[in-house]
């Protein structure tokens, strides 16, 4: 019913951010139901895409609402979160996400039957009929396992994995001096859309400075120019050869525009490689048990950057044995209705026919 950026609910209040968020996020729902003539009494079923790490847990089924709540995890130790939402500012390790939302829509007077949270990666799996795995790629990074139980689990792969220093350009390297906070490049920071512009400007500052004097002017450009101002679209542009994009409509870089091109199409290429190893390792348990698996992706890199999917798709074919098969099916938003959105549908309404 309503598309918005987060910082739309950044609304002035009592509590933290997360409680000033629900909070918001509910009045606006009331407010949107009530334009369209929807009664609140006719909502049935809530559901919650989260796009951090969650520890899921079930209401009890003696009560309304019935369903899942979930509790913050992996906060303390900096492997999840990284994305900097404002609205996870001051959470901690055991947070209950759910019971915030929960709270604020009832305040707004929005009571469900059923209420279910979860991760937006365990929602792409239920998107696709048939999936053996869900995969994000979009801001950040993530997959899905399934255990022997069929119990679906977000892994938060993407910033728990370590990538080796030895495996890193001085391009690469450029993150950690931007960010004195930051330890380790992650899996994520590599493949996915909120990191690949800034390893894309290293990249070009690094190679005017080893010498490439083609790249000179615009590495005085790109480092006079604040950090996260070249965006993914930017890069879109720029590799898809559609029109030059704004942030480098200037003389220093349309004297090499071509090098800077192919220096965004390598790194897509390698981010699609990496995607691949995250698929493979989502992957790897289901395909000890079949011959066939399918990929549930949802992915704005895979959707919108020439060679991200193509390399992808053929490096995860080389990593497979040969008389395995994974087939990739790329799913995409219909409008204000996203991937996640699809499969938590599936999920509400698998949990209200249980009523």
């Amino acid at each position: 019913v309503f598309d918005y950026d987060n910082e739309d609910f950044d609304i002035p209040g009592e509590g933290i951010p997360i409680q000033r968020f629900t909070k918001a996020v509910s009045l606006k729902l009331k407010e949107a139901l009530s334009q369209q003539h929807i009664d609140l009494d006719d909502i049935t079923g809530v559901g919650i895409i989260w796009s951090n790490a969650l520890i899921v847990k079930h209401l009890s089924d003696k009560s309304f609402p019935r369903g899942t709540t979930a509790q913050v995890t992996g906060y303390a130790d900096g492997n999840a979160y990284r994305k900097g939402e404002f609205f996870t500012k001051d959470l901690y390790d055991g947070f209950d996400i759910g019971e915030s939302f929960l709270s604020a829509m009832k305040s707004a007077g929005i009571n469900p039957k059923v209420f279910i949270i979860g991760n937006d990666t365990v929602f792409t799996l239920k998107a696709s009929t048939n999936a053996d795995a869900g995969m994000v790629a979009s801001t950040g990074a993530n997959a899905t396992d399934i255990d022997g139980n069929g119990i679906i689990l977000n892994t938060e792969m993407g910033g728990i994995y370590d990538i080796d220093s030895e495996y890193l350009s001085e391009g690469d390297r450029m993150l950690l001096t931007w960010d004195k906070g930051k330890k380790a490049i992650k899996l994520e920071d590599l493949m996915a859309g909120k990191w690949l512009p800034l390893i894309f400007e290293g990249h070009v500052i690094t190679l005017a400075k080893k010498g490439v004097k083609s790249l000179a002017n615009a590495e005085k450009y790109i480092s006079s120019v604040a950090h996260e101002k070249i965006r993914g679209c930017d890069l879109e542009k720029l590799i898809n050869g559609e029109e030059t994009p704004d942030i480098f409509d200037v003389p220093e870089c349309k004297e090499c525009l071509q090098e800077l091109r192919e220096i965004a199409s390598i790194l897509v290429k390698r981010a699609g490689r990496l995607a691949a190893a995250m698929a493979y390792f989502s992957l790897y348990n289901q395909l000890q048990r079949k011959d066939s698996v399918v990929l549930s992706l949802d992915s704005s890199q895979a959707r919108h950057l020439q060679g991200y999917l193509e390399t992808m798709e053929s490096q995860l074919n080389d990593l497979v044995e040969k008389n395995k098969r994974v087939k990739i099916e790329l799913q995409h938003p219909h409008g204000f209705i996203t991937v996640p959105m699809k499969g938590l549908a599936e999920a509400l309404v698998g949990e209200l026919a249980r009523i």
